[in-house]
Order: C-alpha cells, then sequence, then structure tokens
C-alpha cells in the first residue's frame, strides 16, 4: 500500500523516484498483458477487450483494492476482499465459452479455493 500511495504522491512530480515508479508499473502492467495474450490464445481469456486496456483495468482495480483494505483495517477480512475481487475481476474477462467448459468439468465436483 505504501508503495500505491507514493506512486500517487510523486505522479506529475518530474522527480527521478517517479520515473523508476512508473518503470516497475510499466513492467507489471506489461506482465500483466502477456498473461492476458496467452489467455487469449488459449481461448480463456475474452477477445473483446484490447489487452492494454484491460491491463489498466486490472491494475486501476487492483489500486482500488489495496486501498479500500488498507483504509478499513480490522474491519475488513483481507483474505475474503481478495477472493471477492478475483471472482469479480474473472467474471468480466473469461471467455464464455471456456466458463461453460469449466462449470460442466466441475459440475458435482468440490473446488479448492
Amino acid at each position: 500500500m505504501a508503495f500505491n500511495t507514493l506512486a500517487a504522491e510523486m505522479s506529475g512530480s518530474g522527480m527521478p523516484a517517479e520515473k523508476k515508479i512508473k518503470s516497475f508499473f510499466r513492467k507489471y502492467t506489461s506482465f500483466i498483458c502477456r498473461l492476458l495474450e496467452e489467455g487469449k490464445k488459449e481461448h480463456i481469456v475474452t477477445k473483446d477487450i484490447e489487452t492494454g486496456v484491460l491491463a489498466n483495468v486490472i491494475m486501476g482495480m487492483h489500486h482500488g483494492i489495496l486501498l479500500e483494505w488498507y483504509m478499513k483495517q480490522g474491519e475488513v477480512d483481507g483474505t475474503q476482499l481478495a477472493k471477492a475481487f478475483r471472482t469479480v475481476m474473472l467474471s468480466g474477462i473469461v471467455n464464455e465459452r471456456s466458463r461453460e467448459k469449466t462449470t460442466t468439468k466441475q459440475r458435482g465436483r468440490h473446488i479448492r479455493e
């Protein structure tokens, strides 16, 4: 959380730290893009949303969920928040056909978290 706060504070400052922070986030976003592209190739991730835009949405949701967790420490269970974040995020990007196949395979089985 401290890194996200620092990133927000440094944004637009022109300081050397801003460049390093932006470099880190570019690498992080690039990693997410590679994962999404692999998911698209495997027909798991929907092709309806441009990869770069989707990666930025994921990053934004991640920053927001970290802020929510930080601001409500003791009120919100971090593990439950992370699981809900994962569920909400994936429900929006998983290819419908892939979801149908997975649901069919998992029907009648206990799924471990």
